[in-house]
């Protein structure tokens, strides 16, 4: 028998903003361990997503700061999904590298925003960059990039 999962905090603006996008996007987004993962913006400037604050995200409960992992993943999810956006169709990505720049600690409980966009593509290299904000925050609390192979 499943145990019953907390409710997810989701606020209003940012409920039923996001157009239908393409099923490889669902499919990258769909993750039992980032409940409620979802995109806002996609377009040839980026991807933003929308991570809704879930207990199971903390990783530090005296604190209830989001586990560094958590934060890590959202990013890999962000930076393959803005490298797919400006590639043709039939192509994918196979992560080489990811630096993660964690700037502050990461309470997250209105949300976290996930912005990604590719800077430089080239005959087989994406290079993107990413940043992570909380919902009600301006300052990015964690940075990445990443170089992503093309996989055709």
């Amino acid at each position: 028998m499943r145990t019953p999962q907390p409710a997810m905090t989701m606020p209003d603006r940012v409920v039923g903003c996001a157009p239908a996008f393409p099923a490889w996007l669902d499919a990258l987004l769909d993750d039992p361990l980032h409940p409620g993962l979802l995109a806002e913006r996609l377009d040839a400037r980026g991807v933003t997503l929308y991570q809704p604050w879930h207990e199971s995200l903390v990783g530090n409960p005296w604190r209830g700061q989001i586990h560094g992992g958590v934060l890590t993943v959202l990013l890999d999810k962000a930076t393959r999904a803005a490298a797919l956006t400006v590639m043709a169709s039939n192509e994918g990505v196979v992560p080489l590298d990811l630096r993660v720049d964690h700037l502050a600690p990461t309470l997250g409980r209105e949300g976290l925003r996930v912005h990604a966009a590719c800077h430089h593509l080239t005959r087989t290299v994406a290079f993107v960059e990413a940043t992570v904000t909380e919902l009600n925050a301006s300052s990015p609390v964690v940075i990445g990039t990443s170089s992503l192979l093309r996989d055709v």
